[in-house]
């Protein structure tokens, strides 16, 4: 049974320091000129302070870019494009359908994927919706049987889908930040390797701490598969535990390890019967749960304020996992 509907089972400061007012002075002394350049001094101080204030929680807020999966990053009126390409390659032992029923065999399972996400801060800050679109996926899959083998290739644009994120409460002393989000997918990438087939909707949980330097989140969320005529893939318990530090004011560096629990499927295929009816029918097939673990190393580089590139590594712990190499590149408008 083909896999790659599990291949998607595949991140403030703020302070203000007030100054202190002149003492008041006599009459005489305020008819005087000195008094009026103090108090342009002291507004034009104000103005500096509150603009470096503002100058280094924006800076934070740059370094902290890996978390904008699990917080919401944007702010009302912005807007971020991102692009990202993944080579993400799997080798496992598996039962294939075949004409007549399944068979054993050694599948490996490449995938090149290139995928638009398109991000929105809407109506407040702390509110964000996600477009994301793969708009080309490769895909490959080869079963060796021991002495034949068959590969099939497909091409095309993968499952679209979308995303909203609410900051629900941001960290105040020992309280972490609490967002909440819900997802959901199409199945444009139909039923073949590059999609599930299968419209999809869930949500999710994160919280988010900061132990200066370092940033540690969590989340967990669920997801619902639709069954379709020919599937019934089985729903998703997802889970996300990772931490995060700036190296300085342009790269920041964050491990995580990102896992899955995928329920029971069953799929539909065909069974060749021409030695009996001339024909062919339909044939029921089901796979036990998986269990998807990785673990992603990445680094994301502030490359001016606007732009970014984050290089990733992600290394399969179990024999579903996918290892990955990829490259996000963000910009920010």
């Amino acid at each position: 049974m083909p896999k790659s509907r599990y291949h998607r089972a595949l991140l403030l400061f703020s302070s203000f320091l007030a100054l202190s007012g002149l003492p008041l002075a006599s009459s005489a002394e305020k008819a005087q000129p000195k008094s009026s350049s103090n108090e342009t001094q002291t507004v034009t101080a104000k103005e500096v302070e509150e603009s470096r204030q503002r100058e280094a929680e924006e800076t934070k807020r740059l370094t902290e870019l890996f978390l904008r999966n699990q917080s919401v990053f944007i702010r009302k009126g912005e807007v971020m494009l991102e692009l990202n390409t993944f080579y993400n390659r799997n080798s496992r032992q598996d039962f294939v359908p075949v004409v007549g029923g399944v068979a054993p065999a050694r599948v490996t399972s490449r995938f090149i994927d290139t995928t638009l996400i398109a991000r929105f801060g809407i109506l407040t800050d702390g509110l964000e919706v996600d477009l994301i679109a793969p708009v080309y996926v490769h895909a490959e899959q080869t079963s060796d049987f021991g002495a034949t083998q068959t590969t099939t290739k497909d091409d095309g644009v993968g499952d679209i889908g979308g995303a909203l994120r609410y900051q629900v409460w941001y960290e105040r002393g020992i309280r972490p930040s609490l967002v909440l989000d819900v997802e959901s997918k199409s199945r444009t990438g139909d039923a073949g390797l590059t999609g599930t087939g299968t419209w999809n909707a869930g949500g999710g949980v994160t919280l988010i701490k900061t132990i200066d330097p370092v940033v540690f989140f969590g989340r967990v969320g669920y997801t619902y598969n639709f069954p379709s005529q020919s599937r019934d893939l089985g729903n998703i318990w997802d889970y996300r535990l990772g931490m995060g530090f700036s190296l300085n004011d342009r790269v920041s560096f964050n491990i995580q390890l990102a896992g899955a629990y995928i329920g029971p499927s069953t799929g539909v295929g065909l069974s060749d019967t021409t030695g009996t009816t001339g024909g062919t029918a339909p044939i029921v097939f089901s796979t036990s749960h998986l269990e998807v673990m990785n673990l992603l190393f990445t680094t994301t580089v502030l490359v001016t304020k606007k732009f970014f590139i984050e290089p990733l590594v992600g290394v399969g712990l179990t024999e579903q996992s996918f290892t990955i190499i990829g490259l996000r590149v963000p910009y920010r408008f």
